[in-house]
Order: C-alpha cells, then sequence, then structure tokens
C-alpha cells in the first residue's frame, strides 16, 4: 500500500474528517492526490499527519505492512 492509501484507511477507520489531519499541512487537492496514492509528502509532514491521527509510527508502520511483523521488528525490539 501507499502511504496516503493507509493514512487514508486510518483516518476513515476512526471516522476522523481530513481537516482534522490535513489542516496547515496540505492543500486540499494535496490530500486527494495522495490519499489516492498519486504523490507522496515530506517525511515532515507525514509525522504530523500521524500524529494529528493519534497513531504511532510503530503502529502506522505494521499497518503499513498489512498486519504482518517483519523480522527488523524483533531486531529492534
Amino acid at each position: 500500500m501507499e502511504t496516503g492509501k493507509v493514512v487514508k484507511y486510518i483516518r476513515l477507520s476512526k471516522k476522523i474528517k481530513s481537516g482534522n489531519v490535513y489542516t496547515g499541512i496540505l492543500s486540499r487537492p494535496a490530500i486527494s492526490r495522495f490519499e489516492k496514492g498519486l504523490s507522496d509528502t515530506t517525511t515532515e509532514n507525514l509525522f504530523k499527519i500521524i500524529s494529528n491521527l493519534n497513531v504511532s509510527l510503530d503502529e502506522f508502520y505494521y499497518i503499513y505492512n498489512k498486519y504482518n511483523r517483519d523480522n527488523d521488528y524483533d531486531f529492534y525490539n
């Protein structure tokens, strides 16, 4: 999954409006392209978005990997 699609999935599953996630970070057209997987954003913006979704980077990574832990996860822990 592309990053934007994962963000959209989390946002919709938590029933959060896009304005509450992206205000001051991305413009309306940029939000649309990002959530469709047509464009990316900066790492700094992604961290802000993840924070606004109230998920940790670990949670985001887990969902991004389709709920599969990889061997690197065990290594880091």
